[in-house]
């Protein structure tokens, strides 16, 4: 069993606010600390509210150059899918592909970006498939960027993946459920579940996964 993708190393925009947010509540008295909310699945921030895109959708997301052309069957069949579940297009394909570095500093330049790592690139720890990093201000989502580590793993790209493989579209359905705020949900039956076997799929977004992301998208 290898662990799954990790929405964990957040960056956020609210880490350079909070301290003055802290002195403006602490003197002002009109000023009320935000409510908490029931968090339905969702990552929250230091208040307990949920973070979402708050209706700034669809979420365009750009392909880096390092994107192969025929692994973007599986993510679009993987947007197909979280469409079809909350009624409407969710997200959005970037026309053009963005060229350049990719890596840690290029994160938190403006666009939702999913970069695909290969032989000698990846940084990060190697049980992760991919990572998804999302900043965001107060509770809104501002950004999100997806990383897919193809060093370590050997994805499946069509039909059923095999005994040694990883199914590069439940990687995505996956992943583009943190895309929207979504945090890891430890039950086999969610596609947000934290493992995932060689071997297996998890494509579709059950019961539990609609009612969590009703919460804030439907």
């Amino acid at each position: 069993m290898r662990k799954w993708q990790l929405v964990l190393g957040v960056i956020t925009v609210m880490a350079f606010v909070l301290p003055a947010c802290r002195e403006a509540f602490a003197h002002t008295k009109a000023a009320a600390k935000p409510k908490a909310q029931e968090s339905c699945g969702f990552v929250t921030n230091i208040y307990g509210q949920r973070l979402s895109w708050k209706g700034q959708v669809p979420v365009v997301l750009h392909l880096h150059e390092s994107v192969p052309e025929n692994v973007i069957p599986a993510l679009k069949r993987a947007l197909d899918t979280w469409a079809i579940i909350l009624g409407r297009p969710i997200f959005q394909l970037a026309p053009e592909r963005i060229k350049g570095p990719k890596g840690i500093e290029t994160l938190k330049d403006g666009r939702n970006t999913i970069y695909y790592y290969q032989a000698g690139e990846w940084r990060d720890h190697r049980e992760n498939q991919a990572k998804t990093y999302i900043s965001w201000v107060h509770n809104e989502i501002k950004e999100a960027d997806m990383l897919i580590n193809a060093q370590d793993y050997h994805f499946s790209l069509a039909g059923f993946p095999k005994a040694n493989e990883v199914d590069l579209e439940s990687v995505f359905v996956h992943e583009l459920g943190h895309v929207l705020g979504l945090d890891h949900e430890d039950q086999r039956t969610s596609v947000m579940a934290t493992w995932l076997r060689d071997g297996e799929t998890r494509r579709s977004i059950g019961s539990r996964d609609k009612e969590a992301v009703a919460c804030e998208y439907m």
